[in-house]
């Protein structure tokens, strides 16, 4: 039975991705070797995949080459790259010239998933972060506007406010979509756009409105 073919529909969560790579090791373990170097802070095996023709030589005494994707949680493209590269690369061996003199004399390194929490999180909720689920650098998130789910609708939108300094407008083709305001464009109405989400710890502290709007600095409220 032969692998299963690449499916570009969708980013692939964890579990897709550990399935993929059994795949192909069982497939073909002349080529391919999985090795797991580390576990993540949520205790994910962290994974790189050895790939060379292994009845030419050790992997070792081969010159290599190193892919690594995904550094960051929402790099999730990078991760569909690599794992496309490794499909690639033992799928063709033996059909495609390049690819058959490539794993005949190299061996290339794969780590096609570093951010193995964040692109979790990323992926499986509506939540954005930078790389790691550990609190960094603070233990305690800050107070401030953070993005939620407030609607729980299973996404984080932007909201809008009338301002006549907003820097957005509605689009004259669909009243859904905010376009940029021209530098020189007046007479209109304006908008501020803020992302969904809550004010932690919030003081109940408001920002005056200026005249000809905008809002005070709260450095300036007496």
């Amino acid at each position: 039975m032969a692998v299963q073919p690449f499916d570009f529909s969708h980013y692939f969560t964890y579990r897709e991705i550990e399935a993929f790579l059994a795949d192909l090791v069982i497939h073909y373990p002349q080529l391919i070797k999985q090795q797991v170097i580390g576990q993540s802070y949520g205790g994910q095996d962290i994974w790189v995949l050895i790939v060379t023709q292994q009845q030419t030589g050790h992997y070792l005494t081969k010159p290599g080459y190193w892919i690594d994707a995904n550094t960051h949680a929402g790099e999730v493209t990078g991760s569909a790259v690599a794992l496309y590269s490794l499909y690639q690369l033992v799928t063709q061996y033996g059909q495609d010239p390049q690819i058959t003199y490539l794993l005949d004399h190299y061996t290339i390194y794969v780590l096609p998933r570093l951010a193995v929490d964040g692109a979790e999180k990323y992926l499986t909720t509506p939540y954005c972060l930078r790389s790691s689920i550990r609190a960094y650098p603070y233990p305690e998130e800050r107070d401030g506007l953070y993005p939620e789910d407030i609607n729980q609708d299973g996404l984080i939108l932007q909201m809008r406010i009338q301002d006549a300094c907003g820097a957005w407008k509605v689009s004259e083709q669909d009243a859904r979509v905010m376009v940029r305001r021209e530098p020189e464009e007046f007479g209109s109405t304006y908008y501020t756009l803020l992302t969904e989400g809550l004010i932690r710890n919030y003081d109940q502290c408001q920002h005056p409105r200026l005249k000809y709007g905008g809002f005070v600095p709260l450095t300036s409220v007496s």
